[in-house]
């Protein structure tokens, strides 16, 4: 017997087993949880696609930073090398980066 042929006042009839009413109870709890782990997966895949685009955001937002530090060593090399030597001009700017360098990680390891 289906639970859709069962109208609501034969439900609560005595002429209906309890095997029967009980079955049609575990049905109802296997289409409930099914429908419940359709809706987490379709949660999950939602947030993962938008920690992607997020990710990706933050990746290319690197890259440029990257791009705009580069370019300002080269930058400060070229200014500082029509004071002095270039060879001069590249070491002061390397220890400098160094010197950031380690001032960073030193913060970063404070922290932890």
């Amino acid at each position: 017997m289906d639970i859709s042929s069962i109208r609501r006042s034969d439900r609560l009839s005595p002429d209906v087993p309890l095997g029967e009413l009980l079955g049609d109870v575990a049905g109802q709890a296997q289409g409930i949880m099914r429908t419940e782990v359709r809706l987490a997966f379709a949660q999950a895949r939602q947030e993962v696609s938008v920690a992607a685009r997020r990710v990706a955001l933050i990746a290319s937002a690197s890259v440029v930073l990257f791009i705009g530090v580069v370019l300002s060593i080269i930058s400060a090399v070229l200014v500082l090398s029509t004071l002095m030597a270039t060879w001069m001009a590249v070491l002061i700017i390397a220890a400098v980066a160094f010197i950031v360098a380690f001032a960073l990680l030193s913060a970063a390891r404070s922290r932890t």
